[in-house]
């Protein structure tokens, strides 16, 4: 694999097969023509009714790029979307007789493997695919630096909000009082 983990061992099925190379190859042909998506999310990729044809879409973020680590980063926003997708459908499943985690597993390696097949048609169908590959790891750490910057905004703002709300109390029978607003 591309991040030096163990192969994920799923099979995917024939149609999920058809679905990841195509949108591989469609990504090369993007990354090819010096475009980049700039924000893939579930938004990005549509699979027309009637022939199944993977479309890329939603260009609201897209820009001119030449850039390995710019398409580099196209495909692990890509790989974070199909592992984020694959812990939703774990979560959504109503299987009693399986363990959450168990479950879990198989949705990530099933990610894993689409991922796994997104990269491999992408490689083949691209002429630009080493570059791309080998700014692959910096991508994702660029990835994991901004999600850590924005959780830990997200925990900054919430202590500023209960920073600023008034203290409750307890007024000695039970009930809890807020501390009157200073004005």
């Amino acid at each position: 694999t591309t991040d030096g983990s163990k192969p994920s061992g799923v099979q995917l099925t024939e149609e999920l097969t058809r679905v990841a190379g195509d949108l591989g190859r469609s990504l090369a042909r993007l990354h090819d023509g010096g475009q980049v998506l700039g924000g893939v999310g579930p938004a990005s990729v549509i699979l027309r009714a009637g022939d199944g044809a993977v479309v890329l879409a939603d260009f609201r973020c897209s820009h001119t790029s030449s850039l390995a680590l710019d398409k580099a980063r196209d495909l692990v926003e890509l790989e974070a979307v199909l592992l984020r997708l694959g812990g939703d459908a774990a979560g959504s499943r109503g299987e009693q007789e399986r363990g959450q985690e168990q479950r879990e597993a198989e949705d990530a390696g099933l990610a894993r493997a689409m991922f796994e097949r997104v990269l491999a048609t992408y490689r083949s169908s691209s002429r630009f695919w080493s570059a791309t590959h080998n700014k692959l790891p910096e991508a994702r750490a660029k990835l994991l630096q901004q999600q850590q910057q924005q959780q830990q905004q997200a925990n900054n703002n919430k202590r500023s909000k209960l920073a600023s709300e008034p203290a409750a109390t307890d007024n000695g029978n039970g009930l809890v009082s807020a501390a009157p607003l200073a004005g």
